[in-house]
């Protein structure tokens, strides 16, 4: 027998009832893109406003005083003078190989986890420079020098897929050369840590990996991460946090900026948005930057403070944005992403935009 005419009335009535709720269901879905749409291309109109903004737009608020490069994440830092501002991050000016910013990494060959001076504070000290077209060094104090040849990432068939953030990134092992450089200067054998350099056309799903973070912070989006940056490809840090309440005040090279300002207070930087570096360089905040467990360690030695300072005093000055996140630390520096390409050199001056 039908349904229809088994329970009459009460089917109609149900199948009423299913038809509202799909209706409801799919305005909803429609009410969410639409706003998600208008979200859009009202990022687009200010973005396309603000590149296009007279100088007068534009309050000067610091200076460019260093400009570093760590083509070895974690690694040593190297000092230069001029660096182009590009969507991957910052590069030099070197036809023969772009030394990008942390296009390389340590990986455990066990775990195939990600190995940083987190947990190997001694690689703060190993610097990774390139030589000349496909060849490159990697030096420390406490060890031969190592040059060695770069592969070739037109004829790279195959990649590793490295454990990071939640879930996976791929790269391009280096070979057994600088891996046994590294693991005998880390782990004091001849196997262990593999170099990887990142895959040609990489890129990160932030969001889904900094979820809780994107969520706090609207201007996340994929289109701003790095190489194997933990968030972006750029950040900017005061010369350094003198506050008073801080017996050692943090440093900016344990936290890895590739942009140092000076002629600014500390923290004057949580309250800047778009940034224009030089004549040209336009780049957005994303997100501030907490003091993380590297502050305490000493860039020179690689040693850390056995007291936890300046961590340890900085984090009552916690800033109370971050009780969102569950956030011990307080904040220094922030992260960025790029809006306009351009050449930044020492002594630039800094702006930020605040309207026509």
């Amino acid at each position: 027998m039908p349904l229809s005419i088994l329970f009459g009335g009460r089917m109609h009535g149900l199948t009423a009832f299913l038809m509202s709720a799909s209706a409801l269901t799919a305005m909803s879905l429609g009410i969410a893109w639409y706003d998600n749409y208008r979200k859009i291309i009202d990022e687009r109109k200010l973005a396309k406003k603000i590149l296009s903004s007279p100088d007068a737009s534009w309050r000067r608020v610091a200076r460019v005083k260093k400009l570093l490069g760590c083509p070895l994440k974690s690694g040593g830092v190297i000092s230069v003078e001029e660096r182009r501002l590009s969507e991957r991050g910052v590069t030099t000016h070197r036809e023969v190989c772009p030394a990008e910013y942390r296009m390389f990494i340590a990986i455990d060959e066990n775990t195939s986890k990600l190995v940083t001076a987190r947990s190997h504070p001694k690689l703060m000290l190993a610097k990774l420079t390139f030589l000349a077209k496909n060849r490159a060094k990697l030096e420390t104090s406490s060890m031969p020098p190592l040059e060695f040849s770069l592969p070739d990432v037109r004829q790279v068939k195959s990649v590793m897929l490295i454990t990071w953030c939640g879930g996976c990134v791929t790269g391009i092992d280096c070979g057994p050369e600088p891996s046994k450089w590294l693991s005998q200067y880390l782990n004091g054998s001849d196997y262990g840590i593999r170099l990887a350099m990142r895959a040609p056309n990489q890129r990160r799903d932030i969001v889904r990996a900094w979820k809780s973070h994107a969520e706090l912070y609207p201007n996340v989006r994929d289109d701003e991460s790095g190489l194997f940056s933990d968030l972006a490809s750029y950040v900017i840090m005061p010369r350094d946090d003198s506050n008073n309440s801080i017996e050692r005040p943090i440093q900016s090279l344990p936290m890895r900026p590739n942009i140092v300002v000076e002629g600014c207070q500390p923290r004057d930087e949580n309250d800047w948005e778009w940034i224009k570096i030089g004549k040209q360089a336009i780049i957005r905040r994303l997100k501030w930057r907490k003091r993380g467990v590297m502050s305490r360690f000493d860039p020179d030695t690689g040693i850390p403070d056995l007291k936890y300072e300046p961590l340890k005093t900085s984090r009552t000055l916690k800033d109370p944005a971050l009780n969102k996140l569950k956030s011990y630390a307080s904040t220094i520096g922030v992260y960025c992403g790029l809006y306009r390409a351009g050449t930044v050199c020492l002594n630039d001056d800094v702006y930020v935009y605040h309207g026509d």
